[in-house]
């Protein structure tokens, strides 16, 4: 008799937390919302665009023509993946291990990456800073302050590295 009290007050818990944790994919959505409140963006027509996912849960911004970031949702791990293109290696190879040399300096201890990695994309050979955020967020309003941080970082390798693009 016991034991099918602490079972039922333990599925009854179970329960209880699994209704008070929110869907991924709403709160993913609504973080995009956010976003795109923090940085406005009109479509040719003049009206407001929103992100939203695609079929294989991305969605892109491009900034100035000269950065982009991937933004990926990985429902399974509870969270949304930042890939921010930086550029290529350049081609020359003395100016290409110089440039690897600063990423590799920079990547040391997050110096210069806000907690991101840098790294080269295995299938464009892009140079990408890499970031992850764990879902839900306490604080919805705190992905604003993640896309601007990396944002600044981003623009420290645009002008400071030697990468081609």
């Amino acid at each position: 008799m016991m034991f099918n009290q602490v079972r039922n007050n333990m599925t009854a818990n179970s329960n209880t937390e699994e209704s008070s944790t929110p869907d991924i994919r709403q709160h993913s959505t609504d973080l995009l919302r956010l976003i795109t409140e923090a940085l406005p963006m009109d479509d040719e027509s003049g009206d407001s665009t929103l992100l939203s996912w695609d079929e294989n849960d991305q969605c892109a911004l491009t900034f100035n023509e000269t950065l982009g970031v991937v933004i990926t949702l990985d429902e399974v791990v509870e969270a949304m993946f930042f890939g921010w293109v930086l550029g290529e290696l350049p081609s020359d190879p003395a100016a290409r291990s110089e440039a690897m040399l600063e990423l590799l300096e920079a990547n040391h201890e997050w110096r210069e990456t806000e907690g991101g990695t840098l790294g080269i994309d295995p299938e464009t050979g892009f140079v990408t800073l890499s970031y992850r955020v764990n879902l839900p967020l306490d604080d919805s309003g705190v992905i604003q302050d993640i896309i601007a941080k990396l944002y600044n970082a981003c623009q420290h390798f645009l002008s400071g590295v030697s990468l081609d693009f």
